[in-house]
C-alpha cells in the first residue's frame, strides 16, 4: 500500500499506554463498558463434544473477578457476538450449568446467564467455577455482562472468545475394513 510504513516499537508501546490511560479514565468516571480495564475474566479450562450431528459442545470455564474497581459479581450474562442473534445461530447457548452457590438460565437471543443464588457473590480476587454452556460450533465470541448486586446496567463488560478442536466423526467398522481400506 502506498504511504504505508510500520511504526517502531516503542510507539506503539505508546499507543497502548494511553489506550489503557483512556479506558481506566473512563472506568473512573462512571461504569465501564470497555474490556481494556481489567483483563479476560473468563477463563476456559474444557471442552467436550457431546454430538457431531448436530455439533453440539459443551465449553467449561471459570470467572476471576479481577476488577480494581472493587465490584462483586452477582449475575454474568454471555451474549454471542452475531449479527442478528437468533435462537437458531449455532453459537447460541443452548445449555447451561453452574457451581455450587449459582444458578444459570437461557435467555432469549441465545444469551446464557449465570447468578448467585446467594450471597456473598464473586468478591474482587476470587475464581469460581465450574461453569458450563453448550454451544453448536467449535469456536465462538462473546460480549460479557458483569453485574453486581442489584444492578440494572453492568458494571462491566468484556468480550471472550473459547474455541475447542473439532470434532471427528467416527463410524464403526471391523479390523478388516480398516486394513482394506488402507491397502
Amino acid at each position: 500500500m502506498r504511504g504505508s510504513r510500520s511504526l517502531p516499537l516503542g510507539s506503539w508501546l505508546r499507543i497502548e499506554s494511553l489506550v489503557a490511560t483512556v479506558a481506566i479514565s473512563t472506568f473512573a468516571g462512571g461504569f465501564a463498558t470497555t474490556a481494556a480495564a481489567d483483563p479476560s475474566q473468563v477463563i476456559q479450562t474444557g471442552c467436550d463434544t457431546l454430538a457431531t450431528e448436530p455439533l453440539r459442545v459443551k465449553v467449561t470455564f471459570v470467572v476471576d473477578n479481577t476488577n480494581r474497581a472493587g465490584y462483586e459479581y452477582c449475575n454474568i450474562v454471555l451474549r454471542p457476538l452475531t449479527t442478528p442473534p437468533s435462537q437458531l445461530d449455532t453459537c447460541a447457548i443452548a445449555a447451561c450449568e453452574a457451581p455450587p452457590g449459582w444458578g444459570c438460565a437461557l435467555i432469549i437471543s441465545g444469551r446464557g446467564g449465570w447468578y448467585a443464588t446467594q450471597l456473598p457473590c464473586l468478591l474482587p480476587g476470587q475464581a469460581l467455577g465450574p461453569f458450563t454452556m453448550t454451544i453448536g460450533r467449535p469456536a465462538c465470541c462473546y460480549a460479557v455482562d458483569y453485574y453486581g448486586d442489584g444492578m440494572l446496567d453492568p458494571a462491566f463488560t468484556d468480550t471472550t472468545c473459547v474455541a475447542c478442536g473439532a470434532p471427528v466423526p467416527a463410524r464403526g467398522e471391523t479390523w478388516g475394513q480398516v486394513k482394506a481400506t488402507y491397502r
